[in-house]
């Protein structure tokens, strides 16, 4: 029970994390904290939510080891701040030094989410059942054809005479490939309700393709 709270909220949050930041800009800083910049007092529904999900989680954790719970925290609030970060750079005109602080506040938060993914696992030493899934022999092509075309959309970044149309239809080609391997493998699961790892991992992985878009018009 208080594990799928704990999966609610953080679904919760993640959906307020899109939207607060929509509607009212702002900036996150470090990833760590986001300041609106219209209506600031909204930023209390935002950590109000927060804050929930937090509880749940700890709630959920609390016959397991302080490791573990260390872990989800991490990672829960890196895709807090990194879906934060994706809602005002694809949805805001922002000047150099905003967008500056903004990818670097994602890349922090990318590399929380997965530094708490990593230590759940390495203290647990089970992978959650959807990168078994992936690493299976039926996806396993379509995988890493996702990845060829992701790998081919950021050429953009490193050499900028690459057309823009041309980066986005390959990272919309690995995404939808992506999107595929997901629907796949929610439909082989039986629908079964995603647990919190998993649901992090889903929704972190949709996030950094959403965070490519204004990188790679950017550039």
């Amino acid at each position: 029970m208080n594990e799928s709270l704990a999966v609610t909220t953080v679904l919760s949050v993640f959906i307020i994390s899109i939207l607060i930041p929509l509607n009212h800009g702002g900036l996150v800083y470090y990833g760590l904290a986001y300041v609106p910049s219209i209506d600031p007092i909204v930023a209390i529904v935002f950590y109000a939510f927060t804050i929930i999900s937090i509880y749940y989680i700890i709630k959920g954790s609390v016959r397991l080891r302080r490791t573990i719970l260390i872990a989800r925290l991490t990672y829960t609030l890196g895709l807090i701040y990194q879906t934060s970060s994706a809602s005002i750079m694809l949805f805001h005109n922002l000047d150099a030094t905003s967008f500056s602080l903004l990818l670097l506040s994602s890349i922090i938060d990318s590399v929380l989410v997965f530094a708490g993914l990593l230590l759940e696992y390495l203290y647990t030493g089970t992978l959650p059942p959807i990168l078994k899934f992936v690493a299976s022999r039926d996806v396993r092509d379509t995988f890493l054809l996702a990845m060829a075309f992701l790998i081919l959309s950021l050429t953009r970044v490193i050499k900028s005479t690459v057309p823009l149309e041309a980066s986005l239809f390959f990272l919309a080609s690995s995404w939808i490939l992506v999107a595929h391997i997901l629907w796949k493998y929610v439909r082989e699961a039986g629908m079964k309700p995603f647990d919190l790892r998993e649901l992090v991992i889903v929704l972190s992985i949709n996030v950094i393709y959403l965070l490519l878009i204004p990188s790679l018009i950017i550039k």
